[in-house]
């Protein structure tokens, strides 16, 4: 005797997606069998994040059927999706941030004693579900003064609350740190032993041979493979996601022989920094390596007048400079492509033609009018450059993914033509395919003559991409290797303290 199938707690079939008029999704079968964990991969704007708000009850399908445990359903609304056990765990946390834990986890149906909302047994509830998921923190935490991660832990709280049983966590990893996704990892597998369905969107393939038992493969809104995770290796699953071969190997260099630095930092000093020397030169990519908190974020934002040094000296081509403002920045010949796109760099409901060329406006002005086919032509040239996925330029950004968004910042302040480009983070939510077009990008224009400086917590990035690493460890640089000797447990024993 046999035993029978599993019977998926979600399915779709031939699901279609239409928005704005534009097809996204086309034909998808898509399934979680209960204690599966199973991962959502593709490139950007292939359609991954907007399978996973279709099951969340955020977009309503144009064609096809959804079914729970079986039974054809309409999802309409959020809401309906949460009462129907679907959880939605985003990238960035939806979060009341003046109020409290247990306030957030019950907003809008705390518990009452009679009529009265009963605050100590929402209180009580929440801190046996945070007990439960290992937290470090309590009910009456504010939770604008959590970490990222533990916002979103309290939204993993939320969804225990209402009993999902379906779990979508769509990026959630992707401002984490290797700690932080591990005490995730630990969570989902949890729920998969309690006989959870589960579905990961993720960018990171390591993290899908890590924690998923089944992986869907999407491209340009469609579905073109589902393997078992055992039945591919990472080379297979790229090339699937991509449709042609991507290398991973270190990127060539010229032999062209390197000028005097062109930027040069002395002893610099300021918030979250101490005594930081390093130096760029035009032509070559340096990075920044290091632990959250070690300063590299800070050091950029001084180098773009956002904060200021109290001590030391900023050189430019060997004169003393004080960058007064982002403004000054950019006149010097600047640019910062920030680590947060959503908080410092983009307009979400304004076009992309706008976002991509705001750096470029005044000069494309003229007695005050804004010369359109001129701003257009260049927008529409650097973005095609970057083979950034977009229907029309009068799109507003947020409609597209995360990475074709952070193509479209890299592709803004090129416009503007810097001398030194400053990228925090650059290709944080960039498929693998995208990735190497970034980089290949950063590569071309160092060679045109920019000084490129690259922070990233990813040691692949920054071994592939850079020339020389430097590596900052509580706020002060501690090592300088050469990219073509370094090793990542080089960079990470240096990051920790020890020796490279």
């Amino acid at each position: 005797m046999t035993d029978s199938p599993l019977t998926p707690l979600i399915r779709t079939e031939k699901l279609d997606v239409v928005l704005g008029g534009v097809p996204i999704l086309t034909g998808i079968d898509f399934d979680i069998l209960p204690g599966e964990v199973h991962a959502i991969t593709g490139e950007n704007g292939a359609g991954k994040s907007t399978l996973a708000k279709v099951i969340a009850g955020i977009y309503q399908p144009a064609g096809g059927s959804l079914f729970l445990d079986g039974q054809m359903i309409s999802i309409k609304s959020p809401g309906d999706a949460i009462h129907r056990g679907i959880a939605l765990i985003h990238q960035e946390p939806l979060i009341f941030p003046d109020l409290d834990v247990a306030s957030n986890i019950f907003v809008g149906r705390l518990p009452k004693k009679g009529p009265i909302a009963d605050h100590a047994e929402a209180a009580r509830r929440t801190n046996e579900i945070l007990t439960e998921l290992g937290a470090n923190f309590d009910a009456k935490a504010e939770v604008g003064r959590l970490s990222i991660a533990q916002q979103q832990m309290v939204e993993l709280a939320t969804a225990m609350s209402e009993d999902a049983r379906v779990w979508i966590f769509d990026e959630t990893t992707a401002s984490l740190t290797p700690k932080e996704v591990a005490e995730l990892f630990k969570i989902i597998r949890r729920l998969k032993e309690k006989g959870c369905a589960i579905a990961i969107v993720t960018h990171h393939l390591n993290q899908v041979f890590e924690i998923a038992d089944r992986i869907t493969v999407l491209r340009d809104g469609r579905k073109v493979a589902e393997k078992q995770t055992a039945e591919v290796d990472h080379r297979q699953l790229v090339n699937l996601m991509v449709g042609r071969d991507i290398s991973h190997e270190r990127m060539p260099r010229s032999n062209q022989p390197l000028p005097d630095p062109y930027l040069v930092l002395q002893d610099l000093t300021g918030p979250g920094y101490h005594n930081v020397s390093l130096n760029v030169r035009r032509t070559e990519i340096v990075g920044i390596a290091g632990l959250v908190g070690a300063g590299r974020t800070e050091v950029a934002r001084s180098l773009f007048g956002i904060t200021h040094a109290t001590d030391g000296a900023i050189l430019v081509d060997g004169q003393t400079v004080r960058v007064a403002n982002p403004c000054h920045a950019q006149s010097i010949g600047f640019a910062l492509v920030p680590e947060d796109r959503q908080k410092h760099a983009l307009f979400p409901d304004l076009s992309i033609q706008f976002n991509t060329s705001a750096n470029i406006l005044r000069e494309s002005s003229k007695a005050g009018w804004i010369n359109s086919k001129a701003t257009k032509s260049k927008s529409l040239a650097i973005l095609e450059s970057f083979r950034t996925v977009f229907k029309h330029l009068e799109q507003p950004i947020r409609q597209l993914s995360g990475g074709n968004q952070q193509k479209t910042i890299i592709g803004r302040w090129l416009l503007a033509e810097p001398d030194f480009l400053i990228l925090d983070e650059p290709t944080r939510g960039v498929d693998v395919g995208a990735r190497r077009e970034v980089h290949q990008f950063l590569r071309d224009q160092a060679e045109s003559g920019k000084a490129v400086l690259v922070i990233s917590s990813d040691l692949p990035e920054l071994l592939t991409l850079t020339d020389r690493i430097y590596v900052m460890r509580q706020g002060t640089i501690v090592g300088e290797v050469q990219t073509e000797s370094a090793t990542e447990e080089s960079l990470m024993a240096l990051a920790f303290g020890g020796s490279a």
